[in-house]
């Protein structure tokens, strides 16, 4: 996910929650402010009384922020991790340029026994395909480990997931 997707979302939360926080205040301040004036009118004004129902709107506004961020965040998390879906893609000759894990912080580990340390991490390969385009691609420890930087093989792609990798033996 791109930072500028990433930070689209956390307005879309964190701007969601103060709408909502913004809308209870509303709705305290109208409520008690209309009950106050309805009493001391002895029951001729309530107009701020009935304007309690504003109160309603930016909390309704920031619950719809917070929800669509969510499911934005979501889906953006899901489709790097496990693919997009798509019909799988098969190259049969790949091969490894550079194979690199983050952690947490997004600092690049280049080590195995450095990221098996690390809580969470991300693993990727950068791969050249037969037809010389040059991508990176997430994957699981598993398919990580059999990609040692040189080899050659046959690769299966699903969006930006490298759902495994068969290397070749011999020319």
């Amino acid at each position: 996910m791109s930072a500028r997707k990433e930070t689209w979302i956390g307005c879309l939360v964190y701007g969601g929650f103060g709408s909502i926080v913004f809308g209870f205040m509303m709705l305290w301040v109208f409520t008690l402010g209309g009950a106050l004036r309805f009493l001391n009118s002895k029951g001729s004004d309530g107009l701020m009384y009935a304007l309690k129902g504003l109160g309603f709107v930016p909390i309704v506004a920031g619950v719809a922020m917070v929800v669509s961020g969510l499911v934005q965040g979501f889906r953006a998390s899901r489709a790097a991790q496990v693919g997009t879906g798509k019909a799988v893609y098969r190259d049969p000759g790949v091969r490894v340029i550079a194979r690199f894990g983050l952690d947490d912080e997004g600092r690049t580990i280049f080590e195995g026994w450095q990221i098996e340390d690390q809580n969470k991490p991300r693993y990727l390969v950068k791969l050249e395909h037969s037809d010389g385009r040059v991508a990176e691609y997430y994957t699981r420890p598993e398919v990580w480990a059999r990609c040692g930087e040189g080899m050659r093989g046959e690769a299966l792609f699903d969006g930006g997931w490298l759902g495994g990798f068969v290397p070749r033996i011999g020319p």
